[in-house]
């Protein structure tokens, strides 16, 4: 009780470095009554404690033994006890410390070796695997460097993963897979299988694939070759070879960033020779190929496809390229022919992630054969579940067709797989397969949704001359059957956001033509984009348990179906802002009202970025209305700010990247969609070309500049947070400097596009934008310019510095000038090109430097050059 008011005060590191031994104490001399106690206060006390006192001997707790009997007390003796609610109740503790305080258990290696030893079974398993990961992910280079029982303890923790693959208990039943046409139930969370997948794709991220690839492929070699030779008994070993391939198709992949030397590490599975990624790719198909079309057991080929699937998304479209030949043929002799209806379902799948990475000229040899084996399992008769994934693979083969370079043999190719498709898809989309699968209620649902999108996806691909009919009948069914509370049934409620991308595709392909169509969408849109469904008061459904014993009054849930409606709903309004323009305007300050808010306040990260990718259209449509009706665009100045508050707001509490980086790019689109003149897609490189709507306004172009260099040294802080860990951390290795180095680039990414806001204020604003420049910003490029700072800030300081000699005075331009032309006289390729670049799109505010640089002989001949 005493913790969270003594933390915050200067006592505190006296207090815990002498309250931490004598619970140390408590909890090696309590009872098992009293232990719990104890080690919840000792829990308590290392919680608080700040990172900056764990160096070292962890003196600010009280020395490393103050850990040790806290290890002691909730996972040690229980243990010993065998005190199941005990140890529950410990290891759930000890994995919140982990999360919270991962430096505390560097040398505590005994943690780990009893938490390996729970994964075999029993009532802790989720927890003790939880609490494994959770050590991993917390402090990876020191686990990648640590021994289990004279064994890495990446190896130890592969061998642990594939051994939850290999339990029994998630009841599956080989001959039930021959004949069941429906979906495989749920699997139990806490079944080995599932376990083992989540704990095997997690470790490997944390560890890095060059660590704990080489003894995971070499366990799954071993045991698809055991399971080859005898394949009957051992199906289990052939699932959990597959199983465990679809979690590491995604790190294989990753080996490219590798070193040589580690990469040579890494076993091949079924081959031999150089183990280039190529033969990597190659290598793995041909591995999980003969499962997946010759083995007797239909949950094994299921398994197999499933990971095939999985290596096309992960490692395409190279695998598309290279493996074509071998994977299009038997991808669809088995989603026509295969006999297990769930086999024949996974052949599906994984033909549609084939297919959403494969270019139209690797598909051609084979489209016939692919429309063939599509149209054979979308056919009546087929069970549901075949029927629901073929229409998404023939969804995907339709894009796959777009790609095609030849626009009159793609029109072609697109008309003809629209004729083949659209017979079976439309009673489909019409609900008429409902009256027979009144059994499956959901499964009907789950498959009209899909027939939707896939009819909407290859009439628009057709063209609207084809699909022009088809279209205004698929949106009387979605706006009637998805969004009339009257008549929309239960089970479709879930399927709403497959009804939503439907409804994208129409809109794009009908254009302004689709403006009819926008009284009876968008209120349903803006609906679903605010997230009332989202929060909803617990029911039994919901409960832990079938009885609904654990129910509470007052108790809510958060309804993932409803949070991928919210993403669709924000990328439909987009769509429709777009492709109508100012038809839109009327729906514009209601559409700003539901999704500009989502921006710093959406639950998920997805919905922040495309509720952000969305202002820019809304508030381009009201400026493109006003100048329709012959005003100036002073109209969107409203809209425009009310989206800047929201992104401005953003900006400020954002902590993760890539909403942060949508939100800066939508805020530079913003201010260029609202202020330019002319209609068009075109960039902006002209005051002139432009209405200055912020200025004098009460959120001038300052206010915008002071924001983005917030972010800017954000930016820059977190990186010098990294290199000083880099430099203070005792088990700083090549892993995590390959992981600081990505994360180097998504802060350069950022970069350029704080520089791109910064110039679309610029552009927009001419020089009624500097004054908001010369307190922060100019310092701090011509500081970014120095040849001391990294590249990255350089080409940084090069763009924004010429959009600021571009728009500069006479008398502010000979010193930013000198600036840019120090830039230049390294002859950095990027930088030379960007600087140039931006010269060259207005080149007169760069004759004064260039004028001084003349009367200087040396510097004349590097303008020269």
């Amino acid at each position: 009780a005493l913790v969270p008011a003594l933390a915050a005060r200067e006592q505190w590191v006296v207090f815990s470095a002498q309250c931490g031994p004598v619970l140390a104490s408590a909890c090696a001399r309590a009872s098992s009554k009293i232990r719990p106690r104890c080690a919840r206060a000792l829990g308590a006390l290392l919680e608080a404690v700040p990172e900056s006192a764990l160096e070292g001997d962890a003196a600010g707790v009280g020395g490393v033994g103050v850990v040790d009997a806290y290890v002691a007390a909730e996972l040690s003796a229980p243990l010993r006890d065998g005190d199941e609610d005990a140890l529950r109740e410990g290891l759930g503790r000890l994995v919140e410390l982990a999360e919270e305080r991962p430096r505390l258990f560097r040398d505590r290696r005994n943690v780990a070796t009893d938490a390996l030893r729970l994964w075999t079974d029993g009532p802790c398993r989720a927890l003790a695997v939880e609490l494994v990961v959770a050590l991993a992910e917390g402090a990876p280079a020191t686990w990648r460097k640590a021994e289990i029982e004279g064994r890495p303890f990446a190896a130890a923790a592969a061998d642990a993963c594939l051994e939850l693959l290999l339990r029994d208990d998630d009841g599956a039943d080989p001959s039930e897979w021959e004949v069941a046409g429906a979906a495989p139930p749920d699997e139990p969370q806490d079944c080995g299988r599932e376990l083992g997948q989540e704990s095997l794709d997690r470790l490997c991220r944390a560890l890095g694939p060059a660590s704990f690839l080489p003894r995971a492929l070499e366990v799954v070699s071993i045991l698809l070759r055991d399971a080859a030779q005898d394949p009957v008994p051992r199906w289990r070993r052939a699932r959990a070879g597959c199983d465990a391939l679809a979690q590491l198709a995604e790190h294989v992949g990753d080996l490219t960033n590798c070193p040589t030397k580690s990469r040579a590490a890494v076993p091949l599975l079924c081959s031999t020779g150089k183990a280039s990624m190529k033969q990597r790719r190659r290598d793995f198909v041909g591995a999980l190929l003969p499962f997946a079309t010759r083995y007797p057991a239909g949950v094994v080929r299921a398994a197999a496809w499933d990971a095939l699937g999985q290596a096309c998304a992960d490692l395409g479209p190279r695998i598309q390229d290279e493996c074509a030949s071998s994977l299009l043929p038997a991808l669809c002799a088995s989603a026509e022919r295969d006999a297990a209806p769930r086999a024949r379902a996974a052949a599906c799948r994984a033909s549609l992630c084939f297919l959403d990475c494969c270019t139209f000229s690797t598909l051609e040899p084979y489209l016939g054969d692919a429309v063939r084996a599509l149209a054979s399992a979308m056919a009546d008769g087929v069970s549901n579940h075949v029927r629901e994934h073929a229409v998404a693979a023939a969804a995907a083969l339709a894009v796959s067709c777009s790609t095609c370079s030849d626009a009159a043999k793609r029109a072609a190719v697109c008309r003809e797989l629209y004729g083949v498709v659209a017979g079976p898809l439309r009673p489909l989309a019409a609900g008429a397969h409902y009256a027979s699968n009144k059994g499956d209620l959901r499964a009907a649902a789950a498959l009209r949704a899909r027939a939707l999108l896939c009819l909407a996806i290859t009439g628009s691909e057709a063209g609207r001359d084809v699909f022009g009919d088809d279209a205004r009948a698929l949106l009387d069914i979605v706006t009637r059957d998805y969004f009339d509370e009257a008549r929309r049934r239960p089970e479709d409620d879930a399927e709403r956001a497959g009804a939503l991308k439907s409804v994208v595709r129409v809109a794009t392909c009908l254009g302004a033509d689709f403006a009819p169509f926008l009284d009876r969408v968008v209120a349903p849109l803006l609906q679903a984009a605010r997230g009332d469904r989202i929060l909803v008061e617990r029911s039994a459904d919901d409960s832990e348990d079938d009885d609904g014993d654990d129910l509470q009054p007052g108790e809510f849930v958060v309804r993932t179906e409803a949070l991928e409606e919210q993403a669709q709903a924000c990328q439909l309004v987009c769509a429709l802002a777009e492709a109508t323009m100012g038809g839109y305007a009327p729906y514009a300050e209601a559409s700003l009202a539901a999704l500009a808010p989502l921006c710093g306040s959406a639950i998920t990260s997805d919905v922040r970025c495309v509720a952000a990718a969305a202002l820019p259209a809304l508030t381009g449509c009201v400026r493109v209305a006003d100048r329709e009706r012959g005003g100036r665009g002073q109209a969107a100045l409203g809209p425009l700010l009310f989206a800047l508050d929201a992104l401005l707001e953003a900006i400020a509490e954002e902590a993760e990247q890539e909403p942060l980086e949508a939100v800066v790019q939508a805020l530079g689109a913003c201010v260029e969609a609202a202020c330019r003149i002319e209609q068009g897609d075109e960039r902006v490189t002209r005051a002139d070309q432009c209405a200055p709507l912020l200025e004098g306004s009460r959120l001038p172009p300052e206010a915008l500049c002071r924001a983005l260099h917030a972010c800017l040294a954000a930016t820059l802080q977190r990186r010098a947070v990294r290199a000083a860990e880099a430099t203070l951390d005792a088990d700083y290795d090549d892993e995590q400097c390959r992981a600081d180095a990505q994360a180097g680039d998504a802060d350069g990414s950022l970069l350029f596009h704080v520089g791109e806001a910064v110039g679309s204020v610029l552009r927009t604003h001419g020089v009624r934008a500097l004054s908001g420049l010369h307190a922060e910003w100019l310092p701090r490029l011509t500081h970014m310019a120095d040849p001391r700072c990294v590249e990255n800030d350089r080409r940084f300081a090069t763009f924004v510095l010429c959009d600021v000699v571009e728009r500069a005075r006479r008398a502010e331009t000979a010193a930013r000038g000198d600036a840019a032309l120090q830039l230049l006289r390294e002859r950095r390729p990027l930088r030379a090109e960007s600087c140039s670049f931006r010269s060259r799109a207005s080149p007169s505010p760069f004759q004064q430097a260039f004028d001084r640089a003349r009367r200087r002989p040396p510097r004349s001949r590097t303008v020269a050059r």
